[in-house]
């Protein structure tokens, strides 16, 4: 990681700018548009791997552009799981989804374009603009997290995952006294890295519940918001 930049300079072959755009931006240590910029600078000349997900990129950015939500809906179901595959669902919906919030896209592309909005800065704006009469149970859940409501009273979704984020937001949530000692000790500071480790390790569902309601807690409910939105809605492996 600490020589990927080295990769981006215009010498070195494309894929090799690509990989290495890639690895940054899944560490944001590099801007969305960057990547966007390599994906979209030629036609891939080979097929399979990054270059399937460069040539649907491609395709799904050329139908956005053109404003035809009935081109615009089909590419994007067919780019979105090399999406996935890159681990690059956040940074794409950082790129995308204020665009695609303002198409009327149908059913199941309208569905993924709602989910992008949560994962993007604007996920609030996203689940304010959601018809709850007509939503999922499940989308329902994912608005009122966007919202900083508690899901339960509002949707329902299945998993250990969305049990956890549902503890977290619920008005009565328990959080570790040693935790709450700490913070009364004014080890503020101390209390975050805790937190911060221990979200970024292996998953469980009560260190989910705790890391989250401590940061409600602490007031940084924006970190909150969007790692449970990110929790629910990314599919990682470990």
């Amino acid at each position: 990681m600490a020589y990927a930049h080295a990769d981006l300079r215009g010498t070195i072959g494309w894929r090799a700018q690509l990989e290495a755009a890639e690895r940054l931006v899944r560490a944001g240590a590099l801007s969305p548009n960057r990547l966007l910029g390599l994906y979209t600078e030629r036609r891939a000349a080979a097929s399979g791997g990054i270059w399937e997900r460069v040539r649907l990129v491609q395709a799904f950015d050329d139908a956005l552009l053109s404003g035809d939500a009935l081109t615009t809906g089909p590419a994007l179901l067919q780019a979105w799981p090399q999406i996935q595959a890159g681990e690059l669902e956040v940074p794409m919906a950082t790129l995308y989804a204020q665009a695609l919030g303002q198409m009327a896209l149908p059913d199941e592309a309208g569905a993924l374009a709602f989910r992008m909005g949560l994962l993007s800065e604007a996920y609030e704006t996203v689940a304010l603009g959601l018809d709850m009469d007509r939503a999922s149970p499940e989308d329902r859940f994912l608005a009122a997290v966007a919202r900083g409501l508690d899901p339960s009273q509002d949707g329902a979704m299945p998993g250990e995952v969305a049990q956890a984020v549902a503890l977290a937001f619920a008005p009565d949530v328990t959080l570790p006294a040693e935790a709450l000692d700490r913070l009364a000790q004014g080890r503020l500071g101390e209390q975050m890295l805790r937190v911060l480790i221990q979200l970024g390790g292996p998953a469980d569902p009560r260190i989910l519940t705790e890391g989250l309601g401590i940061l409600r807690y602490i007031g940084l409910e924006d970190i909150a918001r969007r790692t449970a939105l990110e929790s629910l809605l990314l599919n990682r492996r470990g």
